[in-house]
C-alpha cells in the first residue's frame, strides 16, 4: 500500500501557481484514476469546496471502476446543515461514509458552533474519523491535544521543513496522531525559475536558488527531492500528492522511497525562510 494520498483540488478547479493547463479532462482523470489505484493509492483527499471535485470522483465509483477511501474537509458555513451536506457529498461521492472528515481550517475547528456538529458525524457513523487541516505551528499544537481529533493535516516542504515543524511532529505521534502532508511543492513554487518570482514570492529568491542548488548538486530533479525528502521521516503517515496527468503520477510513484543521504537532508533542514508568512499560499497575493 503507497504511503501517497492522490489530491483532487485540481480536477475540481483550475489550481496552482504553475498550473499552466487548467483542469485535465474526464479522460484524463479517470486514467489517472486506474492508474493510482492500481499502484496500491487507497486514499483520496478532496473537499466541499473543491469545485466539482466531489462529482468527478463520484462518477468514477459509479462507472464500476474500484472504490476508493475520501477524506474530505468541510466549511462552519451554516453549521446546522453540516450532517445534510454530508450525507449529499457522500451521494456525490457514491460512498457510505467518509474516512476522514476535516475541519477545514484551524478558524473552522475553533468555532464552537459547529464541534457538536462534527461529532454527530462520528456518532452517526457517517465518518470513521475526525481531523484538523492546519497551517501555523501554534495551530498544529493546539489540535495535538484533541483527544477527539484523530488526524492532522499541515504543510511540509523543503521550506516548511523538519526544523520548523519537527518537535511538533514527533509530539504528535506521541499522542497517537496520524499525520498527513500536504503541499509538497508549495503549489508548484518549486518548479519556478527563481529569476521569474513576482511580487511577494521575490523575498523567497535566495531559499530557492538554495533548494535548486542541492537538487543539481544531488543530480535530483526538483519533484524527487521534494517527495523524498517528506518520504525520509517515518512519522509521516501520509503524502498528499495532486497531479494533472498519468506520466507526473508515475514518475511520482518511481519515487516513492527516500534515498536521501543525512547530508542531503541536513542541508534542506538548514534553508531558513525568513519571512514565515510567505509559506503560506493565502498569503501570496
Amino acid at each position: 500500500m503507497s504511503k501517497y494520498t492522490l489530491g483532487t483540488v485540481q480536477f475540481g478547479m483550475n489550481y496552482g501557481i504553475n498550473n499552466k493547463n487548467g483542469q485535465p479532462d474526464k479522460s484524463k482523470i479517470k486514467d489517472i484514476f486506474d492508474l493510482a489505484h492500481d499502484s496500491g493509492i487507497v486514499s483520496l483527499d478532496s473537499a466541499e469546496a473543491y469545485g466539482i471535485a466531489h462529482t468527478i470522483i463520484g462518477d468514477y465509483h459509479r462507472s464500476g471502476k474500484q472504490l476508493f477511501n475520501i477524506n474530505s474537509k468541510f466549511s462552519s458555513i451554516s453549521p446546522e446543515s453540516l450532517i445534510n451536506r454530508v450525507k449529499y457529498a457522500c451521494e456525490l461521492l457514491a460512498v457510505e461514509k467518509l474516512s476522514i472528515c476535516f475541519y477545514h481550517s484551524y478558524a473552522e475547528y475553533k468555532d464552537k458552533c459547529i464541534k457538536p456538529y462534527f461529532n454527530k458525524l462520528l456518532n452517526d457513523n457517517l465518518v470513521e474519523q475526525l481531523g484538523v487541516s492546519v497551517y501555523t505551528n501554534d495551530e498544529f499544537e493546539d489540535v495535538i491535544n484533541d483527544p477527539d481529533i484523530k488526524v492532522i493535516q499541515i504543510p511540509f516542504n523543503p521550506f516548511d521543513n523538519f526544523f520548523r515543524r519537527g518537535n511538533l511532529i514527533l509530539k504528535a505521534k506521541e499522542n497517537g496522531k496520524r499525520i498527513q502532508v500536504r503541499s509538497i511543492f508549495l503549489q508548484g513554487l518549486f518548479f519556478i525559475s527563481p529569476n521569474n518570482l513576482k511580487g511577494k514570492l521575490v523575498e523567497l529568491k535566495e531559499e530557492l536558488i538554495k533548494l535548486n542548488e542541492i537538487a543539481q548538486t544531488s543530480n535530483m530533479t526538483m519533484s524527487n527531492l521534494c517527495l523524498q525528502y517528506a518520504l525520509h521521516y517515518k512519522q509521516i503517515d501520509d503524502l498528499i500528492i495532486g497531479v494533472d496527468t498519468c506520466e507526473q503520477l508515475s514518475l511520482n510513484l518511481l519515487n516513492s522511497t527516500s534515498d536521501l543521504s543525512l547530508d542531503v537532508i541536513e542541508s534542506i533542514n538548514n534553508i531558513r525562510v525568513k519571512n514565515n508568512d510567505l509559506l503560506y499560499p493565502y498569503n501570496w497575493k
